[in-house]
């Protein structure tokens, strides 16, 4: 499994307020537009009722289209439940999604949540200009009068 197209987590999840357990929830989706040149950071927590923090297992989080957008873990964010992860743009021009499942059902049993927030990639600002010249050829000389 590659850690750019899918980074597996341990405990945690997102935000699901007024979710029962065992039932399937889908969040609310997000958008979010950037450049094929930048990256953004990508942070989960998962809470019950009640706003507390709750533990999940089976988390994955994903991109829907990893040829758009990568998901790879900051190498200098924490690690475990409070976990950063970074999108970043690969250069190509598209849409995709953040995805993040997870089985709130600790133990025997098992439900599901998911997230999702939707990553447009537009082109960044021109820097250059490319000319391209054409194959001499001679004209074509009007006829003489």
């Amino acid at each position: 499994m590659s850690p750019a197209a899918n980074a597996e987590l341990d405990d945690i999840a997102i935000a699901t307020a007024g979710h029962v357990p065992g039932e399937s929830l889908m969040e609310n989706r997000v958008a979010l537009v950037i450049t094929d040149t930048q990256e953004f950071d990508v942070s989960i927590e998962t809470v019950n009722r009640r706003g507390n923090p709750a533990p999940v297992e089976n988390a994955s989080l994903t991109s829907s289209d990893p040829a758009v957008l990568e998901i790879v873990r900051d190498p200098a964010g924490p690690a475990g439940p409070a976990e950063v992860f970074i999108g970043r743009a690969t250069g190509v021009i598209g849409v995709a999604q953040v995805l993040y499942r997870a089985d709130p059902v600790i133990g025997e049993g098992e439900g599901e949540i998911i997230g999702m927030a939707d990553v447009e990639v537009v082109p960044s600002q021109a820097v250059t200009a490319r000319v391209t010249l054409g194959a001499p050829r001679e004209q074509v000389l009007p006829e003489p009068a």
